[in-house]
């Protein structure tokens, strides 16, 4: 069901029945077209960043628009990693710094307004410093397992040494020794691995500002 309410006590002003196969990303666009051309009064439709596509804004002439942009857009991340969050502006409300700026995307100029919450900022990066803790257990069972691990030939070594990490998002490995070692029970896998990791800091550095840094967006007067 599609339904578009007022923000001032979410009274339905416009509802749809959809089918349960649609797409949200697809479908933002095309209701709010339907809204506008059924009650044309002045008003700013909020969506979620599902409407965030570069076909639905096309399809947005002369309705006024706000969203959160992904950041998963190219344009988003390469900002995400530039901007310092010391450069953002006090805002009158306590708690929050902001920068506006202006940026084109699917051909469609914009007002992009990045916004620190504070207190967001904080419980994010508990979550995250607890998920940074978390991990080192089980890399460590995944170290040991691999070392006591023997292989026939060098490539299935590497292949399982790269296999290591794969569903690890804060660490990387540093270090790889492929040894071969003798063993008369095992003449056969004569191969044995010792590798060394260590945190991803730059990956843990960008997600601190993709935690603690929210995209708005909205059409220009």
């Amino acid at each position: 069901m599609n339904l578009i309410c007022t923000n001032d006590g979410d009274i339905p002003l416009w509802m749809r029945i959809g089918s349960g196969n649609e797409s949200d990303q697809k479908q933002f666009a095309k209701a709010m077209k339907e809204f506008k051309n059924q009650l044309n009064f002045d008003s700013l439709i909020v969506a979620d960043s599902a409407l965030y596509t570069q076909e639905n804004i096309q399809l947005l002439t002369n309705i006024k628009w706000l969203s959160r942009v992904p950041v998963r857009i190219k344009a988003a991340h390469k900002l995400v990693q530039e901007i310092d969050g010391e450069d953002l502006n006090p805002s009158q409300i306590k708690g929050y710094k902001y920068q506006e700026l202006s940026k084109t995307y699917g051909g469609i100029q914009q007002r992009w307004l990045i916004v620190e919450s504070q207190l967001r900022r904080e419980s994010d990066l508990k979550n995250l410093d607890k998920k940074i803790q978390k991990e080192p257990v089980e890399v460590d069972k995944k170290l040991r397992t691999l070392k006591s691990e023997k292989f026939a030939c060098l490539p299935d070594a590497e292949t399982a040494t790269k296999k290591l990490l794969t569903n690890f998002l804060y660490h990387e490995l540093r270090e790889i020794n492929v040894q071969e070692v003798e063993s008369k029970s095992d003449s056969y896998f004569p191969y044995q691995v010792e590798v060394k990791v260590s945190l991803r800091e730059s990956k843990i550095e960008l997600e601190k500002k993709h935690w603690s840094i929210y995209f708005g967006n909205k059409r220009p007067r």
